[in-house]
């Protein structure tokens, strides 16, 4: 039988102990400010990288595919049948 150890608590958490400050911020310093937290995060960051690196893979298929089977004419109909699915 094998234990495994539980991991650590909490050691994902940024500024776990500090209260929430009120500033006048604008809208877009905001945003940046919480855009900027996402990458404070290692395990965030790498979740961030994969989901762009996936949607620019799934454009990359969706054009690639079109110009692939541009060359089976006789197939049009079953090509745009088969891409809806």
């Amino acid at each position: 039988m094998t234990f495994i150890k539980e991991p650590k608590r909490g050691r994902f958490d940024v500024n776990i102990g500090d209260k929430p400050k009120l500033t006048s911020k604008g809208l877009v310093k905001k945003y940046l400010v919480a855009f900027s937290e996402i990458f404070k995060n290692k395990c965030s960051r790498w979740i961030i990288i994969a989901g762009c690196l996936r949607f620019w893979a799934g454009n990359a298929v969706a054009y690639f595919t079109g110009k692939y089977f541009d060359i089976f004419k006789d197939h049009n109909v079953n090509f745009t049948f088969d891409n809806l699915i």
